[in-house]
């Protein structure tokens, strides 16, 4: 009623506050219940600095007029019902906090370069409250909220260059800064796996070379490259059947494309509805700041780590036998050394690729240590779709992979065709000429032991053969 008192000097009237002068410097009529419109005349307060009309039911547009209060630092005119194309609006380089969630305003809300803005809110995130799915776009804002009223930070979006002691920043829509940097991290991911591996197997095999780390026999190495990658169809890798490569290069893209649908799930993109990013931040309807509100999860990355290492620690392994011990086999080709080469990197990069998945996916969307472990549960069933389809071909096709599995095993019988291949055998020889490298000591001492047997038997059958050829 003060407000309609003509006889009172409106410096005297509820939620408003004067400058020396007698010039409206501040209206705060935050949470009053009021209604009605903004009046075009708000522009005559050139003085006004704060402009305060929070959780009211305000609506109709925001006047254009605001852009004519070169003095103003906070517009606060959130949890209204205001409407509107803000694309008209511009808004004076003064402010500091703009706030204007909560509303049902369209468009593209810009900021002047010169307008250096600590706090500014909208309904730029989704869901929105509009049924068509429309977005207020605001590359500026610091915060983008949805019709949840879960908001989300999102000054990643600029990217800051220090060139000559000044900072550029390029305003890229948030979805693309996010999309190029998960590509980027992908490929480095692949690289820097790539690389690092060729480096440690130069240096293992330097090592082995100086005899240091030379603890196992041939024999060894060939056993632990067979137990490598057992009932895993990346094991066809190692093949000379285009079919079975065929089969592992299939499943290695369905476990590429699975884990990029769940990378594309939990990417932060503002404008996408289908992204399933959960938003961490709230912007409260009497505070001037937002706070996060992620909870501390350290127990579930406890358990989720142990859950992953229990997984993924025998492929770790198994692909490190592959990378590293295949290329002490001096009787294998080379050919064959970088197939085993290429079956421990896919494995090794699957490991990798799929931790990092899981990580980007449980800081998207995990918000409390249930949702952790579940999470790590649907990582790990698309990690093990290798072992699975191999299931499968044992099941249907049992007789075919016995013959890809028995091809790809280092064993004795390959040992003497390469032999056959490379050396001529008269007809009183035999394959226990000579001690086969591939064994233990023990079991060379007993063959060169059977090979005099064998001679001093064939020299008897040939005296015995002589004496009954006499007269």
């Amino acid at each position: 009623s003060i407000w309609i008192d003509e006889y009172d000097h409106h410096c005297d009237w509820y939620g408003v506050n004067c400058t020396i002068n007698k010039f409206v410097s501040e209206i705060d009529l935050r949470n009053n219940g009021l209604s009605g419109t903004i009046s075009t005349h708000i522009g005559n307060l050139t003085s006004l600095v704060k402009l305060d009309l929070r959780d009211n039911d305000i609506h109709g547009t925001i006047p254009s007029q605001i852009s004519s209060l070169s003095e103003i630092e906070y517009l606060l005119l959130s949890y209204n019902s205001l409407i509107g194309n803000t694309s008209d609006l511009h808004i004076p380089d003064s402010l500091k906090y703009i706030h204007l969630q909560s509303n049902r305003l369209a468009g593209t809300l810009t900021f002047n370069n010169k307008t250096k803005v600590n706090i500014s809110i909208a309904d730029c995130g989704s869901p929105s409250n509009f049924d068509n799915g429309f977005i207020l776009k605001c590359k500026n804002c610091t915060h983008c909220c949805n019709n949840l009223n879960q908001c989300e930070e999102t000054t990643k979006v600029y990217v800051t260059i220090r060139k000559k002691d000044t900072f550029k920043s390029s305003l890229t829509s948030l979805s693309e800064e996010t999309l190029r940097n998960q590509v980027v991290q992908q490929t480095l991911l692949i690289l820097g796996t790539l690389i690092l591996l060729c480096i440690l197997s130069i240096l293992h095999q330097l090592l082995y070379i100086i005899n240091i780390g030379n603890t196992k026999s041939l024999q060894e190495l060939k056993r632990s490259v067979n137990s490598a990658g057992k009932k895993s169809v990346y094991m066809f890798f190692r093949s000379t059947s285009s079919i079975a490569w065929l089969i592992s290069m299939f499943v290695c893209l369905v476990q590429v494309w699975i884990f990029n649908v769940i990378l594309a799930a939990s990417r932060l993109e503002l404008d996408n509805e289908a992204s399933n990013w959960k938003y961490d931040w709230q912007c409260s309807r009497d505070s001037l700041t937002c706070e996060s509100s992620l909870p501390s999860l350290t127990y579930g990355w406890i358990i989720f780590g142990t859950v992953m290492f229990l997984q993924i620690g025998h492929d770790l392994k198994d692909g490190m036998i592959l990378v590293l011990n295949t290329w002490h086999i001096d009787d294998t080709s080379f050919w064959m050394k970088c197939k085993c080469f290429l079956n421990g990197f896919v494995i090794i990069l699957s490991v990798v690729y799929s931790l990092y998945v899981s990580i980007i996916y449980n800081v998207a969307i995990a918000r409390t240590n249930t949702e952790l472990i579940m999470n790590a549960v649907i990582i790990i069933f698309v990690i093990d779709m290798d072992e699975q389809f191999y299931r499968i071909l044992e099941i249907f096709f049992k007789g075919w992979l016995e013959k890809i599995v028995k091809a790809l095993q280092f064993n004795d019988e390959l040992y003497f065709e390469e032999r056959k291949k490379h050396h001529t055998f008269n007809e009183n020889q035999s394959l226990l000429l000579e001690p086969n490298p591939w064994e233990t000591e023990e079991l060379n001492v007993l063959r060169m032991d059977l090979k005099k047997l064998e001679l001093k038997l064939n020299a008897s059958l040939s005296k015995s053969n002589n004496i009954r050829m006499e007269p």
